[in-house]
């Protein structure tokens, strides 16, 4: 079975990294991409993703309002530059895991490194 999956993604350089990382996983299918808040409330509400890759920080409205705002309770995987702190300041819930990996150089084009919080919208609820 593949995990249909939605980018949220403001930076075109960001999107096109993960859109190019999920492409190499086979279990995973594109079903859409958002640049911003509005856009991925509705396109969640409407496409009905298994797992949404979001950044945390994008126009609109936050990663967070995103999830407040939505009916479909997808999986998601924050995306952030932020560092693991200050994500779990943002997150402000103990139930979040936070898994830190270094950014592709090449795709990233910076020497910075990355990192995503693995977050169940239905655990920030309890």
């Amino acid at each position: 079975m593949k995990i249909r999956t939605l980018i949220v993604e403001d930076e075109p350089l960001a999107r096109r990294t993960l859109r190019e990382f999920a492409a190499g996983i086979d279990w995973l299918v594109l079903v859409g991409e958002a640049s911003d808040g509005r856009a991925a409330v509705e396109l969640i509400d409407a496409l009905k993703p298994d797992l949404v890759l979001l950044d945390v920080q994008i126009p609109e409205m936050s990663g967070l309002e995103v999830l407040n705002s939505v009916k479909h309770q997808p999986s998601v995987i924050f995306t952030t530059a932020y560092d693991k702190n200050t994500l779990f300041r943002r997150l402000n819930t103990k139930r979040s895991t936070i898994c830190s990996s270094r950014s592709d150089a090449r795709a990233s084009r910076r020497q910075s490194s990355g990192r995503a919080a693995v977050w169940r919208k239905k655990h920030h609820r309890q």
